[in-house]
């Protein structure tokens, strides 16, 4: 019985104090009940917070041995909670244990209760008692993934290092990280610079082993052959007394960090965990699989460090249950243990805040992390930055990662576009690669370490731990007292590239792309060339650009280029804070050095406008060129989209049958496209998307009922011109199958006899269906009947009788049946008499039908029995021997001047 009575000692002592706090939970009871029905939560948990005397208590009865439920006193609503257990939600810190009191985390609990008892009841409840200060629904946390792993990477595996001069290092598998450089070789729709930067980044520094980052998400393969000298080592653990706390920070046995899932310091290796490390420090320039982005150069000294704060497992282990559960310990716990960096590749999906205990784990790693129990700094720099993927959701919004004082990640794809899944939102702090397999198959998603090997993922699960990496070499740099996380972030967030350019329809919701480089160079103070001519040519409301690369004085090139566009002349506008009828685009530089040709594209235009146009140039610390001299350009009006047709419009399909019509589409002005039919559901009739302008319209004649119908078929453009071809199509009634000819009954004169009939003689159908037999052999053991390709096979297995129904069904189910017999007895012997021995009655057959005589003799000549009988095969005569006595019987039978004479015994 674990009703409440491990609860009841939690309510008896707030009795006992005099603390009356007033309940700071904003909601209703209403209002919670309605969260609770929209919002994924944990079932039997919330997390409350509570004051100083109620946690004392608690404590006191811990300590004893007794029960923390013991401190809550006994009322009918509390009992109804039905409580099982109530532990910290930050455990005790060992010799953190006083600062952790300090930032007020002692006072958070778990309750686990019965799941049969409604969240919002448990939540009414707990939150009337005395002591009791908030209470928190736990939302269900989740590894941001798009699926499974995409692609195993067997050649990686093989460690078989390729030669590739233009890589900086020698791990085979480097030129497929385009998410590190992306030249654009990869394929056609991949955009040059579509990166995070990163070659030009490692001639500052590959990243040292001061830096610790703690990967917040499934267990690290801490013995991965790319990871393993990257690990953090506790080494008070690794070198002290198992099961025991050796070095006083509340936990045993964390050697490379802890698995908070089981509460053991045992990691168990998890795929998500292990590809998120593998961005940040996969070892690089060992020869082996791939590089990582703060993983050294291949000396022993090089690479930051992967601290494994395990909160997710698979499917299939025993603690999956409490996956995602002590996410807000992890993250304490990396901040007491020596971290910095605190990389998340999760979030909660159904929620759009963050939970208080998230934000109070959080808000100690920021000031905490670097610093030991007596605030002296003792890591790289003073506090920590702590980093969230945005969400996998396409949605506005996304929990922890919109809490300001973290940094938010969202993805893009290799061609500079937010990948499809991304969360985005104003919120967003940052974009980095995380790939994207609908658009450019698993290449296009990154590549990096899975448990005991390599494969593709994609995610902003994938793009988060780029920030990190980045982050970790920065730090690695500009290590040291008085640089703080503030600072770590402003480099990272100025030195970012605009490329709201290439995402016109998410401006100011994706972050501007991590630059690895630009987040490294010392500042610069002298501003890029200016620009020189402008050309431009229009096609529709698309105005593309190009100019001269110009020269930057100290940095040899700039980093990008802002585009003003303006329907009225730009002449005299501040380019730093430009009129609100001025639209600014950016491009980032990517591969173009000085003396190149750039080219810009400047799209979603108004049609039929004219439009003035001017470019300045920026480097990565913000200086500007002048503005260049402007041109105009007229955008021309919008053509409609062209519908090829590639088989036909008009079709008349039997009901059995389907037609598959195809159709290519294109638009002249290079526009989206999107596909239609109008009505949208018409029943038998679906539309899919071939690929490559495509598509296919599928009519299922069994799926309409009989008759002429019509639909348009409309592709229509991004800014709604349209085009539209009709379709017509017939659909005929269908006809059930008919019998041509009856089957005659069948006599087979021998056993393992085979006999064949074409089956068409036999049925038919209107419609010219193929049609499906199926049988109802009522002795199978006597005769085997089946059927292929049309024929009707018949093998005779042993004598005697066999009644078979065939049923002749069209694809529609209609069908049509007949009966016919067949005989299997030896041809050698004129006549049949059975049963022999004859207990009642005798039966007679012949292989033909004849009128005969039969008379039966007994043993003494006597005649007992005469009549004329008429005999067939299928017809057998019967006589009547049930009166006879027993004994042995001559019968003969007579006809057409034949006489044949048998003996019986009658029992």
């Amino acid at each position: 019985m674990r009703r409440i009575y491990q609860l009841l000692a939690l309510v008896a002592l707030i009795a006992c104090t005099n603390e009356d706090f007033p309940q700071t939970e904003e909601t209703t009871q209403q209002q919670e009940t309605e969260q609770v029905a929209t919002q994924l939560y944990e079932n039997g948990l919330v997390r409350i917070l509570v004051t100083e005397n109620l946690s004392d208590q608690m404590e006191a009865l811990a300590r004893a041995g007794e029960r923390r439920t013991k401190a809550l006193a006994v009322n009918d609503e509390i009992s109804e909670v039905k409580i099982r257990s109530i532990q910290r939600t930050f455990p005790h810190a060992g010799r953190f244990e006083e600062r952790t009191r300090k930032a007020g985390l002692h006072l958070w609990y778990d309750v686990e209760f019965d799941t049969s008892v409604p969240l919002n009841e448990a939540h009414a409840n707990l939150s009337g008692v005395k002591g009791v200060r908030k209470v928190e629904y736990r939302p269900v946390a989740t590894r941001y993934e798009t699926g499974n792993v995409l692609e195993v990477v067997k050649s990686a595996v093989e460690n078989v290092a390729k030669p590739f001069a233009a890589m900086p290092f020698n791990d085979p598998r480097l030129s497929d990280q385009w998410h590190y450089f992306n030249d654009g070789s990869l394929g056609d729709k991949y955009i040059s610079g579509a990166d995070i930067n990163l070659f030009n980044a490692w001639s500052y520094t590959t990243g040292t082993p001061e830096v610790i980052v703690a990967v917040i998400d499934g267990g690290i393969d801490f013995t991965h052959e790319d990871l393993a000298a990257n690990m953090w080592i506790n080494n008070a653990e690794k070198n002290g007394t198992s099961s025991v706390d050796d070095d006083k920070n509340g936990y045993k046995d964390d050697i490379h960090g802890y698995n908070f899932v089981a509460n053991i310091g045992k990691l168990v290796p998890n795929d998500h965990g292990t590809h998120v490390a593998g961005v940040i420090a996969a070892v690089s320039n060992n020869g082996k699989g791939i590089s990582g982005i703060a993983g050294g150069n291949g000396r022993t000294d090089t690479g930051v460090r992967l601290m494994s704060c395990q909160i997710f497992v698979d499917d299939n282990d025993p603690y999956s249950d409490n996956a995602g559960r002590n996410a807000a310990a992890a993250i304490k716990y990396a901040a007491d243990n020596g971290a910095v960096i605190c990389q998340n590749s999760w979030g909660y999906p159904t929620l759009t805040e963050t939970p208080a205990s998230d934000k109070a784990a959080i808000d100690y790693f920021i000031q905490y992390a670097g610093v030991d129990e007596n605030g002296r700094q003792t890591g790289p720099m003073r506090g920590g930055i702590v980093i969230f993927a945005a969400g996998n959701e396409n949605r506005e919004a996304a929990a922890p990662a919109n809490y300001e004082k973290v940094v938010a990640v969202s993805s893009i794809a290799p061609d500079y576009k937010k990948a499809y899944y991304s969360n985005y939102g104003s919120w967003v702090d940052l974009a980095a690669p995380g790939g994207d397999a609908q658009s450019f198959g698993n290449r296009g998603t990154v590549l990096s370490t899975i448990v005991g090997g390599y494969g593709y993922m994609q995610g902003t699960s994938m793009a988060c731990p780029h920030v990190s990496g980045v982050a970790a070499l920065v730090l690695s740099y500009y290590k040291g007292t008085g640089f703080n996380p503030d600072m770590l972030r402003a480099r990272l967030e100025n030195g970012a590239t605009n490329i709201d350019g290439y995402n016109t329809n998410y401006r100011g919701k994706l972050g501007k792309l991590l630059n690895a480089h630009a987040a490294l160079a010392s500042g610069s103070t002298t501003p890029p060339q200016n620009i020189g001519t402008i050309n431009g040519t229009v096609q529709s409301n698309v105005v593309t650009l190009n100019w001269t690369v110009p020269v930057d004085p100290d940095d040899g090139k700039p980093a990008g280029f802002n585009v003003f566009v303006r329907k009225t002349p730009l002449t005299g506008i501040n380019v730093k804070n430009p009129p609100s009828d001025v639209d600014v685009r950016s491009f980032p530089i990517g591969l173009k050095n000085a003396g190149d040709q750039f080219e810009a594209q400047v799209d979603g235009l108004d049609f039929n406008t004219q439009y003035y146009f001017a470019v300045n140039a920026y480097d990565f610390s913000g200086n500007v060129s002048a503005l260049s001299s402007q041109i105009t350009r007229t955008t021309l009006s919008n053509k409609a989209p062209i519908i090829t047709v590639l088989d036909s419009t008009n079709v008349t399909l039997k009901a059995y049958q389907s037609a598959n019509l195809r159709f290519s589409g294109a638009d002249p002005d290079s526009h989206d496209i999107w596909w239609k039919t109008e009505p949208s559901s018409l029943e038998g009739v679906s539309l899919a998307d071939l690929g490559k302008g495509q598509v296919q319209i599928t009519i299922t004649g069994s799926m309409v009922k009989p008759g002429n119908y019509s639909l348009d078929l409309i592709l229509e453009d991004e800014y709604g011109a349209v085009t539209t071809e009709r379709i017509n199509y017939e659909v005929l009634e269908n006809h059930a199958p008919q019998i041509v000819a009856p089957l005659e009954s069948i006599i087979i004169g021998a056993l393992n006899k085979e006999i064949s009939l074409p089956l068409s003689n036999y049925f038919t159908d209107q419609d010219n269906e193929p049609l499906k037999y199926t049988f109802n052999n009522s002795t199978p053991s006597t005769a085997n009947v089946n059927e292929n390709r049309g024929q009707l096979y018949i093998v005779s297995l042993a004598y005697g009788i066999a009644n078979v129904t065939v049923t002749a069904t069209d694809v529609l189910g209609l069908s049509v049946s007949q009966q016919f017999n067949i005989l299997i007895r030896d041809e050698q012997q004129e006549i049949d008499l059975y049963p022999n021995p004859v207990k009642d009655f005798l039966w007679l057959r012949m292989g033909e039908e004849h009128r005969s005589v039969v008379t039966i003799f007994n043993n003494s000549g006597v005649k007992i029995y005469e009549n004329e009988l008429n005999i067939s095969p299928f017809a057998p005569a019967r006589i009547d021997m049930s009166t006879f006595s027993g004994g042995v019987y001559s019968v003969k039978i007579k006809y057409e001047n034949k006489e044949i004479q048998r003996q019986i015994i009658k029992l």
